[in-house]
């Protein structure tokens, strides 16, 4: 019986004429191309040297706009001068970092929209100097997964609470058992102010701190038998039992003087504020959930606006 004659490891090469090691300087453009991530080089002073197609794609700019820019360009603002001092110390000890090293990073496209990214930066050195290039990744996809199998766990990462899926879950069961025992349903719709004007000026560290900071309040208000949850964003929502007007006007003033007390207490570079909205059913007025909740989010926003008109001197 005849062997199976080996097939030889480099029989491409062999008849190419090429020894490993020795391939054509046109594949260079071809792999930086073909890499699955949008990549830049930066020279030391932070000018990028090349990019490729899916940088444009994640950036907005043509490649002839990102040639020469400054990589602080395409960070938020907020992050900019922060990274400067970053990219001064990774070139004083330069080594490699891989995706997944550092969290909440943003890259700051041409018409002002952020893309939530990571990235992984590499050291080389070109004519003695050291370069850097990076590969940056959009992580939006990644993050719409993530919040996806969080909604399916019923609960809120960031605050603990309920998530919107397991509020309304819980919510729709109180709702029910209301009518049963013929009992008053009251829902309060609460917004934290200015979410986006704390995340805009101090960071969203600040505003996770404050929608953290806003879901402590809402559970030494409430009590463990209501349901709480966080809606998503600036949006929250309680359901109780049994509260009238009365009720709400005396759970509205404990909000009031816990967001005051949290003000002073926690020394935080911003201010809490909440817009509250208040609905009481009774039960030969219970019809479906959402429709409550809408009246109660209607009443915040107003609540929300003559707060607005009355600073604006139009109130």
């Amino acid at each position: 019986m005849q062997k199976a004659r080996p097939v030889p490891i480099y029989s491409r090469h062999r008849r190419t004429g090429r020894t490993p090691g020795q391939l054509p300087d046109s594949l260079f453009p071809l792999l930086v191309e073909s890499a699955p991530d949008a990549l830049l080089v930066i020279d030391p002073d932070g000018r990028i040297l090349l990019v490729n197609k899916l940088a444009e794609h994640i950036f907005g700019y043509q490649r002839t706009e990102l040639l020469g820019m400054q990589v602080e360009l395409l960070i938020p603002q907020r992050f900019a001068g922060h990274h400067r001092e970053l990219r001064f110390a990774f070139l004083a000890a330069p080594l490699c970092r891989s995706m997944g090293s550092v969290s909440g990073l943003y890259a700051y496209r041409k018409d002002g929209s952020e893309v939530p990214v990571d990235v992984s930066l590499s050291p080389l050195q070109l004519e003695g100097e050291t370069i850097v290039m990076a590969a940056i990744r959009d992580m939006t996809r990644y993050r719409e997964l993530e919040d996806a199998l969080r909604e399916l766990s019923g609960r809120d990462e960031l605050t603990g609470l309920k998530n919107r899926r397991g509020f309304l879950e819980d919510a729709r069961k109180m709702l029910l058992l209301a009518k049963r025992q013929q009992a008053t349903l009251s829902c309060f719709y609460i917004d934290l102010d200015d979410l986006k004007g704390i995340n805009d000026r101090h960071g969203h560290s600040c505003g996770d701190k404050a929608i953290r900071r806003t879901a402590r309040i809402l559970q030494q208000v409430f009590r463990g038998s209501d349901v709480l949850g966080r809606l998503g964003g600036d949006e929250f929502a309680a359901c109780c039992f049994g509260a009238g007007w009365a009720d709400h006007e005396m759970i509205c003033e404990r909000l009031r003087q816990q967001v005051a007390q949290s003000n002073q207490r926690d020394c935080d570079r911003f201010r809490l504020s909440l817009s509250i909205g208040a609905v009481s059913v009774k039960p030969s007025e219970i019809t479906c959930l959402e429709e409550i909740l809408k009246r109660a989010d209607y009443r915040m926003y107003a609540q929300k606006r003559s707060r607005r008109q009355a600073a604006s001197g139009l109130g």
